[in-house]
């Protein structure tokens, strides 16, 4: 394989066009008596900024009898594809997208929150730092439960004292609590019986005068928490009596 790297100008952009060559020392056959001999792809990379482009615009397969092309774009063709692409400050400006056109999608600035408000009627928190926790990615996406169709902001956390550890935490609200209601219901439900015991038993606990239920969760990793009030839900690992500090920084 060998590379060579030339000054290209498309669409009035300053790039490098790469081509990359591969021969088949060993001439194999590739039908009949038809020997592969090499292939040649190129490539227009370029940088508009601080964010580095790329793409293919030539395969060439060359053989013993002879050659043909996977893919062979013009000049016009290349400049028209650079042209059709769409600055990342201008992606999210105000959506490109319905919520039934897209409706999942990740949160990254300003803009995204906007679309959520727009599209949902709904302004989500973003608590960037929780005690002992950073925020990772944040998500919307669209979800149903039962006969119930809503939004969900979601934010995903991991140690504040390393950022490539996994994600330790998630926290949900919802557009509707319609997985709240359903919580409350089997709270109820759980209690109007005769005691017994439940593999997914509730517990409740008041947190700065509202009601949060509690569900535990154990498994081969370990143990998580679940708890669910009127405006949100936080999924964590650990156990329950280091999550206070978190919880109160979340319920209003």
């Amino acid at each position: 394989m060998s590379y060579k790297s030339t000054p290209k100008v498309f669409a009035g952009i300053s790039g490098t066009q790469l081509t990359v060559m591969t021969k088949d020392k060993d001439e194999h056959p590739s039908g009949g008596d038809n020997i592969y001999k090499e292939d040649k792809n190129q490539y227009f990379i370029w940088e508009n900024q601080g964010i580095w482009y790329a793409m293919q615009y030539l395969t060439e397969v060359t053989m013993e009898k002879k050659s043909y092309y996977l893919l062979n774009l013009s000049e016009d063709e290349v400049s028209q594809v650079i042209h059709s692409f769409i600055n990342p400050d201008k992606i999210t400006h105000k959506g490109y997208f319905t919520k039934e056109q897209m409706p999942s999608f990740s949160v990254y600035d300003e803009n995204d929150l906007k679309r959520i408000t727009r599209d949902w009627n709904f302004s989500p928190k973003l608590p960037m730092e929780l005690p002992g926790l950073k925020a990772k990615t944040a998500h919307m996406s669209h979800a149903f439960y039962g006969n119930k169709e809503f939004g969900v902001f979601q934010i995903s956390y991991v140690s504040d004292e390393n950022s490539s550890s996994e994600v330790i935490a998630q926290y949900e609200q919802a557009t509707q609590p319609a997985i709240y209601d359903d919580v409350v219901k089997k709270y109820q439900e759980q209690h109007s019986r005769a005691p017994k015991v439940t593999k997914a038993a509730y517990t409740l606990q008041l947190i700065k005068d509202k009601k949060v239920y509690c569900l535990e969760e154990k498994d081969n990793t370990g143990l998580k928490m679940h708890y669910f009030w009127d405006s949100g839900s936080l999924s964590i690992d650990g156990k329950p009596d280091e999550h206070i500090k978190i919880l109160n920084a979340l319920i209003n």
